[in-house]
């Protein structure tokens, strides 16, 4: 009797505990719990850069003779001339910006140094028709800019992943330049020559674009456009031999400057 009772006490805990197993079988299972992943931030344009740039600069030299006082003898009194002003630049930069939204506007400053070999040169000669008394005259001329600076502002848009920043800028223009000309006329069977040379640093504008790519981690390419302006440039001629009579000449400096740049961002 004992036997049959541990044996039925046996049965009844195995069937309890396939019953218990059944049921557990039949709960639902519970789906994984999924999390979208975190969308990808596109870098920003805020922080400080210092960076390379070399290219091409283009453009002429606008300059105005005049004598003074006035003579009957020399076959002029008022020449117009101009002449082409080419050449190499190259330097530096350093700047900032700061990304005012975050997807799209980038405000900023920066400023370079450039070394720049700027050179124009034009040889005149003729016989002006408009004096009865006077001969031949040979007008020479020679300008150069050695070096320029800037300071801008900057304002850009980023499109898209940040990859590009097209931007506008303008600001403050300096530059070294300099000026000689010569003029040479025979009147009244004597030969005069004048001639005069002049160096300043002059001040003044420019305004233009460009675009910048981001190629690597830190750092950027950019190719950049600018116009400048450094106002204007005096120089007196004295005459050989000595006479009372000297030549006041106005030259006017701009041009264009086409370049490429690379930038390292901190």
């Amino acid at each position: 009797m004992q036997i049959s009772l541990k044996r039925l006490l046996l049965a009844a805990l195995l069937a309890a505990a396939g019953v218990a197993s059944a049921q557990a079988a039949d709960l639902p299972v519970k789906a994984p719990v999924y999390k979208a992943p975190a969308l990808a931030v596109p870098p920003s344009w805020t922080g400080f850069y210092v960076g390379v740039n070399a290219g091409y600069g283009f453009g002429s030299v606008s300059d105005t003779m005049n004598v003074v006082p006035p003579i009957a003898g020399v076959p002029f009194n008022t020449l117009d001339a101009s002449n082409d002003l080419n050449g190499f630049i190259g330097g530096g930069q350093i700047g900032y910006n700061y990304q005012i939204t975050p997807n799209s506007w980038v405000a900023g400053i920066e400023a370079d140094v450039q070394y720049t070999h700027f050179r124009g040169s034009d040889t005149i000669n003729g016989i002006d028709p408009r004096v009865r008394i006077g001969g031949p005259f040979t007008y020479t001329q020679d300008q150069r800019v050695d070096w320029l600076a800037t300071i801008r502002g900057r304002l850009g848009w980023t499109p898209g992943d940040h990859t590009f920043l097209f931007y506008a800028t303008g600001g403050l223009a300096v530059g070294g330049v300099k000026a000689s000309n010569s003029l040479s006329t025979t009147s009244l069977g004597a030969t005069f020559t004048w001639t005069g040379d002049s160096s300043e640093t002059r001040a003044g504008w420019t305004v233009g674009g460009g675009i910048e790519a981001r190629i690597a981690q830190n750092w950027t390419a950019k190719v950049e456009y600018l116009f400048y302006d450094l106002g204007h440039l005096n120089v007196t001629g004295t005459s050989i031999p000595a006479t009372a009579v000297v030549t006041n000449t106005d030259f006017e400096f701009r041009g264009n400057i086409v370049r490429a740049g690379l930038n390292y961002r901190f």
